[in-house]
């Protein structure tokens, strides 16, 4: 192990047991079998494997993360340009961060939720879906938000499109679960 993984490792371990154990649950995982090892090491469950600036957790073979994704959905019947459609589908992605900088002037990661922090710290994985219909991506909206999930509905001022009409363009589900998105999503078609 080179000095600087060790250092680092060090460094984490030298932390009290409970940040050790808040940090542990937000990085992203490899089973014990697909860690690379040389001759002299030795690694076992719960150590931090790095790999470059990225921080791994070992965990035991039969671990199954929970996946985080954001959901974005963009209204097709709308038959807007590609340049609108991408950006409608930004603004819905990130709401979910903007929303909390107008309210509170700053955002801290630990009074994010659980998977917002998993989601940050991870891939940031997104999926994007079309709706037909304004009546369909509401019932979408109010069924997510009825679940407690992150969601935000997007209306476009209609200033460039939509002839000044305020227009509901797009939603963002998520950062939560896959499966809490699920039930709201699967019927949907892919963009």
């Amino acid at each position: 192990m080179n000095d600087e993984i060790r250092n680092k490792v060090n460094k984490f371990k030298d932390l009290p047991l409970e940040e050790q154990q808040e940090i542990k649950y937000y990085l992203p995982t490899l089973k014990l079998s697909e860690v690379m090892t040389s001759e002299g090491e030795e690694w076992k469950v719960g150590d931090i494997f790095i790999i470059g600036d990225e921080h791994f957790l070992i965990v035991e073979e039969n671990h199954v993360p929970r996946n985080v994704r954001q959901a974005i959905i963009i209204r097709k019947d709308l038959n807007m340009r590609r340049g609108k459609e991408i950006a409608q589908g930004s603004h819905a992605s990130s709401a979910f961060l903007s929303r909390r900088l107008r309210e509170y002037g700053y955002i801290k990661m630990d009074e994010l939720s659980p998977e917002i922090q998993q989601w940050l710290n991870g891939g940031v994985a997104k999926i994007c879906l079309k709706v037909d219909s304004e009546d369909e991506i509401k019932k979408i909206f109010e069924g997510a938000k009825e679940a407690g999930l992150e969601t935000h509905i997007i209306v476009d001022s209609g200033k460039t499109e939509f002839n000044g009409v305020p227009t509901i363009t797009a939603l963002s589900i998520g950062p939560n679960y896959k499966e809490d998105i699920d039930p709201f999503t699967n019927h949907l078609k892919l963009y």
